[in-house]
C-alpha cells in the first residue's frame, strides 16, 4: 500500500467518524493512532464540513482534502489529491 492509499484510508476513516458526530479531538487522536499503525505520520485539520489530512512517510508527503458531508449530498464525493513532495 503506497502513501496515497494509506492517506486515503486514514481520511475515509476520519470522515466516517466526522459524519457520525464524533468529537473533533477524538477524531484527531484516532487519525494519529491509525496513521502510526500504518507507518504514516498524519495531521488532520477539520473545518466546517471539510477534512484535510497532511500525511508523510519515508517516501514523501502529501495533502488530501475531502468534503465531509453525508453520503446523500453530491459534494461529499468531491476530493482533491495534491502530492507535495517525494523522496
Amino acid at each position: 500500500m503506497d502513501l496515497a492509499e494509506r492517506a486515503g484510508l486514514i481520511l475515509d476513516f476520519a470522515r466516517v467518524l466526522y459524519v457520525n458526530g464524533q468529537a473533533t479531538d477524538r477524531i484527531i487522536a484516532a487519525v494519529d493512532s491509525l496513521g502510526r499503525t500504518l507507518g504514516v505520520e498524519a495531521k488532520l485539520i477539520a473545518r466546517w464540513g471539510e477534512l484535510t489530512l497532511h500525511a508523510w512517510d519515508a517516501t514523501g508527503s502529501m495533502t488530501v482534502q475531502r468534503w465531509a458531508q453525508h453520503e446523500r449530498h453530491p459534494a461529499s464525493h468531491r476530493q482533491s489529491w495534491l502530492r507535495l513532495s517525494a523522496a
